[in-house]
């Protein structure tokens, strides 16, 4: 045990064990680096593929439902209830919390409440936000 402890204590067996070290920790380092991507990849791919509850509305049975729609889907998507593929996406009121059909228009309102949205303005909806009607209307 004394000629290896003396070996270790001298010049050149400490660059051994520092260099027998260092290939230790970068081999650690590498695998878990490796291992940690790995999972991170087949995470993204399956929160990916499970999507978002999104609030959506069939066009052909007019029946407002949420459902599971993967990120990288397109609508129209088929229909849970009459198999048909003409379910758009929907929007959940913020006022009677109904889900519609989300209309392209900028400015909208709620077809069951009458809640006015402004998405001119990410800040204005509400019963307050009116606009009010031009002189002569």
């Amino acid at each position: 045990m004394g000629r290896i402890r003396d070996w270790m204590n001298s010049s050149g067996g400490r660059w051994v064990v520092g260099a027998a070290a260092a290939v230790v920790i970068i081999v650690a380092v590498v695998l878990a680096v490796g291992a940690g991507r790995g999972g991170r990849d087949a995470q993204v791919r399956e929160i990916r593929q499970v999507g978002r509850l999104t609030p959506v509305v069939c066009k052909a049975c007019k029946q407002p439902f949420e459902r599971s729609v993967p990120y990288d889907q397109q609508f129209p998507i088929d229909c849970t209830n009459c198999n048909e593929k003409q379910v758009v996406q929907g929007m959940r009121c913020l006022k009677c919390k109904k889900i519609f059909e989300k209309p392209t228009a900028l400015v909208f309102r709620c077809p069951h409440c009458k809640y006015y949205y402004d998405d001119r303005d990410p800040g204005a909806a509400g019963p307050d936000m009116v606009p009010k009607p031009a002189q002569g209307e």
